[in-house]
């Protein structure tokens, strides 16, 4: 390496630190670039917090991949946005009047990320025309991939109500 750059070990050493420092910029820009235009993952979760107390499904499902898989409590799995919009959304919704979501653990790794946390709501039902106050407590983990375009998509997400 000494013979391609002039046979001194100072020379090289000054090319790599002045390299070094002039593609730092250009990263610290991507990254700001990248930021601006895709949500991280922490802000998914926070949309989807705010998306439930729209009580429309377009918002949230938006949120998620096309093929995502939702493991409900006690309900199984659903399978893709068509069977999640079925299952959430049916003829006679829930109507969310509060939603609070914390965040217990995140861990991001390359295009893969997840968030460990508990959720508070409280929602209306209408039955028998009688409109009835429900409430409901638990843990969820939601998992994320990042796409090609760099948006953050949740692809699974489990939850259990809390006893």
């Amino acid at each position: 390496m000494q013979e391609i750059f002039g046979g001194s070990t100072i020379k090289v050493a000054g090319l790599l630190a002045a390299w070094l420092l002039l593609s730092m910029p250009c990263a610290a820009t991507q990254a700001s670039d990248t930021q601006k235009t895709a949500l991280q993952p922490k802000a998914v979760q926070a949309e989807l917090d705010k998306a439930w107390l729209m009580n429309d499904p377009a918002p949230v499902l938006a949120l998620f991949a096309d093929d995502a898989t939702v493991i409900q409590n006690g309900s199984g799995f659903l399978h893709g946005k068509v069977a999640i919009r079925a299952a959430w959304w049916p003829d006679n919704p829930p109507v969310f009047t509060s939603y609070k979501g914390t965040v217990e653990k995140y861990v991001e790794s390359g295009n893969v990320a997840y968030l460990a946390g508990h959720f508070d709501l409280a929602y209306t039902i209408l039955q028998k025309g009688q409109k009835q106050a429900q409430s409901a407590a638990g843990n969820y983990l939601t998992i994320m991939q990042k796409g090609k375009s760099g948006r953050w998509l949740i692809t699974t997400q489990m939850w259990a109500a809390a006893k």
